[in-house]
């Protein structure tokens, strides 16, 4: 073989290679090319998709804007309506707890009142129970003077009688008084008889002296004082 046909043999494969190289690419930009369909195909479908879409939102979006249109003016209307009431009810409750602080107030102030009006009441009553209570000592006081003085009187009293007892004792004893020796006047019966009585007036009076002296009853002014509880 001679070098001009081996330098052919090798121009020839190299070119073979080319146009297998020029295939191979061919076949992937075909392929590229068909991918690049699928894609925009897809690219479509989805556009279309969305397009369908974006429209029905397009439809509620305008009849969104219809029923707002068409309600607008009666909303309005109940909004402004409900408004008014709240700045109405906002001055009552303004108005309520004016009242409320006054209320507080008039009831603190009668609170205040009525404690002074108590305390001006138990001073009352405190100076009325001293009041009784001074009564009531200045009256066993003077029941213990009168009942000294009565002591004292029935004393006198029984030394008299127990001398006129002895006079009329001596008189019945004498030769007048006796039976048959004479008939006494009808004023010496009478001075004998008297002695009798006066000596039952004067067991009286000893049974009066042997009661017990009660001292001042500390529960009569209690009782007193609870006469007066009811005012409390």
């Amino acid at each position: 073989m001679t070098l001009d046909s081996a330098m052919s043999l090798t121009e020839e494969v190299r070119e073979e290679q080319k146009w297998a190289a020029a295939g191979e690419k061919l076949v992937a930009a075909n392929l590229v090319e068909k991918m690049i369909e699928a894609k925009e195909r897809e690219l479509q479908g989805c556009i279309a998709l969305n397009y369908t879409r974006v429209r029905e939102v397009e439809k509620e979006l305008a009849q969104l804007q219809l029923q707002l249109r068409i309600t607008a003016g009666p909303k309005r209307s109940a909004l402004e309506m409900i408004r008014k009431k709240i700045e109405l009810q906002n001055a009552k409750v303004v108005m309520a707890r004016d009242r409320h602080k006054a209320a507080k107030q008039a009831m603190q102030a009668a609170e205040k009142d009525l404690s002074q009006e108590e305390a001006i009441k138990q001073r009352l009553c405190d100076e009325l129970n001293v009041l009784v209570q001074q009564s009531a000592t200045a009256q066993l006081d003077k029941l213990d003077q009168l009942t000294q003085r009565l002591n004292f009187l029935n004393q006198g009293y029984n030394g008299h009688a127990d001398a006129s007892a002895a006079q009329a004792q001596r008189r019945s004893d004498s030769p007048a008084g006796r039976p048959g020796g004479g008939h006494p006047a009808s004023g010496q019966r009478l001075d004998v008889q008297k002695p009798a009585g006066r000596r039952q007036s004067d067991s009286a009076g000893s049974q009066q002296q042997q009661i017990p002296r009660e001292g001042p009853r500390p529960n009569s002014s209690g009782q007193q004082q609870g006469r007066f509880s009811g005012f409390d």
